[in-house]
């Protein structure tokens, strides 16, 4: 769920928070492994 949503705003973006969702969401991912 969470890697379709961020391809669709890799597709675009267009919005400053989008990136900011995509860097919390690698943190996130960091922070899980």
């Amino acid at each position: 769920r969470r890697k379709q949503e961020s391809m669709q705003t890799k597709q675009v973006p267009r919005l400053p928070q989008v990136k900011k969702e995509l860097e919390l969401d690698h943190v996130g991912l960091e922070l899980v492994t």
